[in-house]
């Protein structure tokens, strides 16, 4: 299926977390894939703890010298944390053919930049990711439940930003069939907005609303609509739940639409939202194999 191609709503900068550890290149590779796509800028953010939050509590006991060298290590082992890290995003520039750029002119085929700030992860990206069109991060494996909900969270719901998560092992395809969790809600409507200069390049978009008591959750035909006075073409694939759970349904479809990237809303059912995610979101965050475009 060919798109109309027309003026949409643009992505211009995406910010992009990077500790260092090897599964970061999946994010950067996916980062810097959608910035040569849409000719964006990609700003690549590592953040140095700072070495007396990171030291371990220290017994009354412990002399001078050994507070001094247990300083000296946290600061070598941050040191080394972070040279990682910049090697990491240099080799992944070269390899993408993405050009190290400050200046915001752009450049054709995207463009990246380094920055770095000392302090805690999660702050650093949701006050770096408030300046930015899209947030890549990565989904967890269980070893990294506790760092990983700390980031994704504040990208989330401290930004107001779009977050674009890169499944466990990266993602082979992306782009070019879309699919769209729609019921309606102010979530998903701002998650498709912020998707259209994605969706508009997209070979094949489907909506999937759920199918609940004979009835859609969700105005298929009123987004198909939408879409269509941005250019874009997309049909309707209504998901019927019948003894699965929603989020087991949506992934389903998508495996037999064998979309490459599903774009939904994320919700929370609890006032402790820095902990507790709905339980549709937190499946397909648990179990999608494919990359996730999502906003709060």
């Amino acid at each position: 299926m060919i798109t109309r191609r027309i003026n949409t709503m643009t992505i211009r900068t995406l910010l992009i977390p990077n500790d260092g550890s090897d599964a970061i290149r999946f994010n950067l590779e996916l980062g810097f894939k959608v910035a040569r796509d849409i000719e964006a800028h990609c700003v690549v953010l590592h953040v140095r703890p700072d070495p007396q939050d990171s030291m371990p509590i220290v017994v009354e006991s412990a002399s001078a010298s050994m507070i001094e060298q247990i300083i000296h290590m946290a600061i070598e082992e941050v040191g080394e944390r972070a040279a990682a890290a910049h090697k990491l995003f240099d080799d992944c520039c070269r390899e993408a053919g993405i050009a190290v750029e400050v200046n915001p002119h752009g450049a054709p085929g995207g463009s990246a930049a380094w920055l770095e700030k000392t302090g805690r992860e999660d702050d650093a990206v949701a006050a770096a990711g408030r300046l930015a069109d899209l947030i890549v991060v990565g989904r967890s494996e269980p070893d990294q439940q506790v760092s990983y909900g700390l980031v994704l969270d504040a990208a989330l719901f401290e930004t107001g930003r779009p977050v674009l998560l890169t499944p466990p092992g990266g993602a082979a395809k992306f782009g070019r069939r879309m699919a769209i969790a729609w019921n309606a809600s102010p979530q998903a409507a701002r998650a498709v907005a912020a998707a259209l200069p994605i969706l508009s390049r997209a070979g094949e978009v489907a909506v999937m609303a759920v199918k609940a008591d004979n009835a859609l959750d969700g105005d298929a035909d009123g987004l198909i609509t939408y879409l269509s006075w941005h250019g874009i073409e997309a049909v309707s694939h209504p998901v019927a739940v019948e003894g699965l759970s929603v989020g087991e349904a949506l992934l389903a479809e998508c495996g037999k639409l064998e979309a490459d990237c599903l774009v939904m809303g994320a919700y929370t059912h609890s006032r402790m939202r820095q902990l507790i995610l709905g339980g549709v979101t937190s499946h397909v965050l648990d179990h999608a194999e494919i990359p996730l475009f999502m906003a709060h």
